[in-house]
């Protein structure tokens, strides 16, 4: 997925920077504890007009970059959406006929109603704010190292502990986001299902049974739904309890050393503050890990189908305009008996032909074949045109205007 990141990376780079530039807020409050605390602890009274102005430079940066972080994050998602759903789209319509119908209208449509939005939830969004958490990580350690390198080191120690946990549950969070994924698309098919024979289900008076048939199929897929959230919010869970242990050690480890002399008191608030955000980044950055691992599965199903080639029609187009013609051409099936074994015949342009036979005998396969909706297994087709079109006895209007 990240090619999107890269066809957009202009407006990535924009939303990159806003991010970086409001997540940076708690090392600008942390400067402003510390001038505080120094007014409060060396009755520096000199300080209190810079400390009022940094207040109030604090308020404008934190109100002006929140809206824009705000907007231009929900555009990059919008537009990465969009993006990936359009080659979703693309993809489905550029297969063959018998490559299409392998799958199940609901299972198309779950894959823009389901594995869209997880990939925008799970990756899309979780790689930028990644990226963001990380810088914020690093500048945070250097104002550590810049006040005291045990302290710095502390905090180290927590960080290992807590992007430990994702790696736990990394198997299961991937298991449990593709059987989501799968349910989804048979959940979706049976719902259409259920709703096109509306009518055939009150005709047969069966309504009972299919009340209870798709209500089976809500709890199928809401236990999968359960499973997938469970598990990603146990590892969000303990993840953030390690790293809420690890931060009173921390608190208390920074009292004994300021009480005994090794650390100013002056940093101490601002150390303290400075350790919710260290925590949360790593909080963060330890859910981002496992949300990656869950989506993989589909990542790579997704790519897959984008990446496949179109299929070729198996149509030769003739020189002459007026005919269509079949030689030796043979074709069946998988599996089944071969439905056209050697068959020849030249349709004739301007010329009326009726086509009749029993039921199953090939009529309509005739046709797709001309359509180039089947690859043969031997001879030839030539037509005088590369898309030939059929005029349907059932009619379809879409919805839309004629303008």
């Amino acid at each position: 997925m990240i090619r999107y990141i890269k066809k957009n990376k202009i407006l990535f780079c924009f939303t990159l920077i806003i991010n970086l530039l409001t997540c940076l807020t708690p090392l600008f409050l942390a400067y402003i504890i510390e001038n505080v605390s120094g007014i409060f602890l060396n009755q520096d009274e000199s300080k209190i007009t810079v400390s009022l102005w940094l207040i109030i430079a604090f308020m404008i940066y934190q109100a002006l970059f929140s809206y824009l972080n705000s907007r231009y994050k929900a555009k990059y998602r919008q537009k990465l959406r969009a993006d990936l759903s359009k080659d979703i789209y693309r993809s489905i319509f550029n297969q063959n006929h018998n490559e299409f119908y392998e799958n199940s209208i609901g299972s198309y449509l779950s894959l823009f109603t389901n594995d869209v939005k997880m990939v925008d939830d799970n990756y899309f969004f979780p790689f930028l704010s990644m990226i963001t958490q990380c810088v914020v990580f690093l500048c945070i350690c250097f104002y550590l190292i810049h006040v005291n390198w045990t302290v710095f080191f502390m905090m180290d120690l927590i960080a290992i502990f807590t992007i430990a946990v994702p790696r736990l549950f990394a198997k299961i969070l991937k298991k449990s986001s593709n059987q989501l994924s799968e349910q989804s698309q048979e959940y979706n098919s049976k719902l259409r299902e259920l709703f096109q024979c509306f009518d055939i289900i009150q005709d047969y008076r069966v309504l009972p049974h299919y009340i209870r048939k798709g209500e089976e199929n809500i709890d199928d897929y809401e236990n999968k739904c359960f499973h997938f959230s469970f598990f990603t919010q146990l590892n969000t869970t303990y993840a953030n309890s390690v790293a809420v242990i690890g931060q009173m050690c921390f608190i208390l480890a920074l009292a004994i050393l300021s009480s005994n002399g090794y650390f100013s008191a002056t940093y101490f608030m601002s150390v303290v503050t400075l350790s919710n955000n260290f925590i949360d980044c790593l909080y963060t950055m330890a859910s981002y890990y496992g949300n990656f691992v869950a989506i993989k599965g589909i990542n790579d199903r997704l790519i897959r189908m984008i990446d496949k080639k179109e299929t070729e029609k198996s149509l030769l187009i003739s020189e002459d305009q007026n005919k269509v013609c079949f030689e030796h051409v043979s074709f069946g099936f998988p599996n089944k008996e071969s439905i056209f074994k050697d068959f020849s015949f030249r349709f004739d342009k301007g010329k009326k032909y009726a086509i009749v036979g029993d039921s199953g005998s090939g009529k309509s396969t005739l046709l797709k074949l001309i359509l180039g909706y089947y690859s043969i297994q031997k001879g030839r087709i030539i037509s005088f045109d590369k898309e030939p079109v059929i005029i349907r006895q059932e009619e379809h209007l879409f919805s839309g205007t004629i303008r």
